[in-house]
């Protein structure tokens, strides 16, 4: 997968690709596939820390800026009704990439990090 907007070199490719997606010869649109994947880890990785009460969830890897009001009600739905999204900044490496940012889930009554 490529995006048309990402600076030459930093294409994204998929571990596991879709093969049901658009850019396989599938029926799905790209990015709405992975943007359903990455709301089910994330759901599964709320239902496991509800389920051992853990009071804050960081989330290791990055999620479409586009999802985060989504995953701000996913939070919610799991005990989490505070969220704390960041979008990814720029690096000596990287460009800024705004359509990507990092989240972390809080149970209420917890405090972000400065």
């Amino acid at each position: 997968m490529s995006d048309p907007d990402e600076p030459e070199g930093q294409e994204m490719h998929l571990v596991i690709p879709f093969i049901v997606c658009a850019s396989h010869g599938g029926i799905y649109e790209d990015a709405s596939y992975v943007a359903g994947v990455q709301t089910g880890k994330i759901d599964v990785m709320l239902q496991v820390a509800a389920s051992v009460g853990a009071s804050r969830v960081a989330i290791p890897f990055a999620v479409y800026t586009a999802l985060v009001k989504q995953l701000e009600l996913l939070g919610m739905h799991h005990g989490y009704p505070m969220m704390v999204a960041r979008e990814v900044g720029e690096t000596p490496e990287y460009a800024a990439m705004p359509q990507w940012s990092f989240v972390t889930f809080l149970a209420a009554g917890e405090e972000p990090e400065p």
